[in-house]
């Protein structure tokens, strides 16, 4: 019954940036930004699947065209409500309405452990398929740890129901990419973060 209200309270687009901010995504972003920094040259084309409320939207440079996508109506809305630069697309990351080789980075952060294998794996597959050949993927995620305890309490409230161990996401990884920088990191929950290019050496030209 908790569960199920702490569910409900945290849909709501107000209350679940709060708590995002809650968790220590200051302490999270700049690990993503360090990551990203040297990235931006030139305008790119982000897309973040699940994105919900454009939460990450600011780790990205300003002259990017940032598109969230997330089959969220209520965040999505949110995210539109903002009045950014980019686009809220209405959508199934395992099915991404956007053509091969169209986006120059992928950030999908704090979604895998909403899936199920077979759908990570899905997700997986679409973030090859509409990279282009020197397109980043970008994945951030907390780890299931067992031993740690006030991350086991965390999880026992999470909407997310499936989450995962480093080996499982970076096998997972691996089938699909090359992984150019891996890290674990703690902030109640340890996390790991993975920037990855397709394996195709003419793919990571970019960097």
């Amino acid at each position: 019954m908790l569960k199920k209200l702490a569910h409900f309270i945290a849909r709501d687009p107000w209350i679940y940036e709060k708590l995002q901010k809650l968790a220590g995504s200051n302490i999270i972003r700049q690990h993503l930004l360090y990551q990203i920094h040297s990235m931006e040259s030139k305008t790119m084309f982000i897309l973040d699947l699940a994105g919900g409320t454009g939460f990450w939207r600011d780790i990205w440079s300003h002259s990017s065209y940032y598109i969230c996508l997330d089959n969220d109506f209520i965040k999505l809305q949110a995210y539109r409500n903002k009045r950014t630069k980019g686009m809220g697309l209405y959508a199934d990351a395992l099915n991404v309405p956007l053509k091969d080789g169209s986006i120059d980075a992928i950030s999908c952060i704090s979604t895998s452990h909403h899936l199920t294998k077979d759908c990570f794996n899905q997700l997986l597959y679409e973030s090859v398929r509409v990279l282009k050949d020197s397109g980043i993927f970008l994945f951030m995620d907390p780890l299931w740890e067992p031993d740690n305890i006030a991350s086991r309490f965390l999880w026992r409230y999470d909407r997310g129901s499936n989450p995962y161990t480093s080996g499982y996401l970076r096998d997972a990884i691996l089938e699909y990419f090359n992984i150019i920088f891996v890290e674990e990191f703690s902030v109640y929950h340890k996390y790991l973060l993975v920037k990855a290019v397709q394996y195709n050496p003419k793919k990571a030209s970019g960097l």
